[in-house]
């Protein structure tokens, strides 16, 4: 990664940074919001000199990688937590993976490469805003299937295709409210000091259970802009279909303090469950994260045309 350059302007929303993240004159602009985390989002290379001018002009208040065009959020409206999160990625064929886009998506690549994540954690404290946490709603466990997408203005999101959880009414909620591929499935978790398992079976499928043990090798720390676990693990909005229109979602929280994980047991089998061939070969990267706070907003459609178009 190269150096810092400058920090260019600072606002109420943040602080804008350039960083030279490669080749020169080709620089990547971040942003960190109130909630602390990090985004990129791509401009015109013009040298530094001018870019220092000119910048404090030019951005958007809120970064491409979060909100373009500028517009006005609503307000949050859930609040939750994800506890002891697991990250596995395989690097998949891109031809295989796109015809399972919805139109307005393509994938986002890596150097190339594309991949597919599983991704299971513990949802707690999952509520309205303003509301307390019930029993009945707001504990789960969660198994995510994800593609890694842009739309067609290039912001970065996810796009996915299930997520498996334990709790019915949550299932129904989160596929009425946001369109999101909800299942509903067994799972159990369990943790022993520093080692973890959990394990899912889909109902209405006799195709198995997938099982996974895990625990944290290295210390946890958050990704930098231009590495594979920034392009994978840093992303704030996903993509779903509603009423055949492409719509899109936000969550807020601080970056993951992310370690490599060693998995003594890993399962791909929810390729299956998604129509996918399941990879003959353990996770390219796996990772785990002990938790963040998390703020989700409505989802709303996205536009055919932006005030601020992606420049990639």
């Amino acid at each position: 990664m190269g150096r810092v350059a400058s920090i260019q302007t600072q606002d109420r929303a943040g602080w804008f940074l350039v960083a030279e993240l490669g080749r020169v004159g080709d620089p990547t602009l971040l942003w960190a919001g109130d909630s602390g985390f990090f985004v990129e989002a791509r401009y015109i290379a013009v040298g530094r000199d001018r870019l220092s001018r000119e910048v404090p002009n030019k951005l958007p208040l809120i970064s491409a990688r979060i909100d373009s065009p500028v517009v006005t959020q609503p307000p949050a409206v859930m609040r939750q937590v994800w506890n002891h999160l697991f990250f596995l990625h395989w690097i998949e064929q891109a031809e295989r993976l796109q015809p399972l886009l919805p139109r307005g998506l393509t994938l986002d690549c890596h150097d190339g490469k594309t991949y597919v994540g599983i991704v299971g954690f513990l949802m707690d404290s999952l509520r309205p805003k303003g509301l307390p946490a019930v029993p009945w709603l707001s504990y789960f466990r969660e198994l995510n299937v994800r593609l890694y997408v842009r739309d067609h203005a290039g912001r970065p999101g996810v796009y996915f295709l299930s997520l498996d959880c334990d709790r019915a009414i949550a299932v129904w909620i989160a596929r009425a409210f946001f369109s999101l591929p909800y299942r509903h499935a067994t799972m159990s978790f369990g943790a022993t000091n520093e080692d973890f398992t959990l394990n899912c079976h889909r109902w209405g499928l006799n195709m198995g259970q997938a099982d996974y043990a895990w625990r944290p090798i290295s210390i946890p720390q958050t990704s930098l802009p231009g590495t594979l676990e920034f392009h994978l693990l840093e992303r704030y909005r996903f993509f779903t279909q509603r009423r055949g229109r492409l719509h899109e979602g936000r969550v807020s929280h601080t970056p993951y303090e992310a370690s490599k994980a060693l998995f003594s047991k890993w399962s791909a089998l929810p390729f299956a469950w998604n129509g996918l061939p399941i990879p003959n070969r353990p996770p390219d990267l796996a990772h785990y994260c002990r938790g963040v706070s998390v703020e989700a907003y409505p989802i709303r459609p996205v536009e055919a045309s932006f005030e601020t178009p992606w420049i990639g």
